[in-house]
């Protein structure tokens, strides 16, 4: 299957140890890791995911981001 699209995500050192330290220990790409690990999980139920609530401050012309 060709690989033409590229996920881009913010994660943290601590993250990134783990996902490089469990792809050495499998022998596997992080890439097949992270696909496989997707693939499982569109087959779980979803879970909540919390949204932020924006709240534009037009004095300001800013924006806070809120989570509830």
């Amino acid at each position: 299957m060709p690989k033409n699209r590229v996920l881009h995500a913010r994660i943290t050192d601590d993250i990134h140890e783990k996902l490089t330290r469990v792809c050495s220990e499998i022998g596997c790409s992080i890439t097949d890791y992270i696909t496989s690990v997707l693939d499982d999980s569109f087959d779980q139920e979803p879970r909540e995911i919390p949204k932020p609530t924006v709240e534009f401050i037009s004095e300001l012309q800013n924006a806070r981001i809120v989570y509830d």
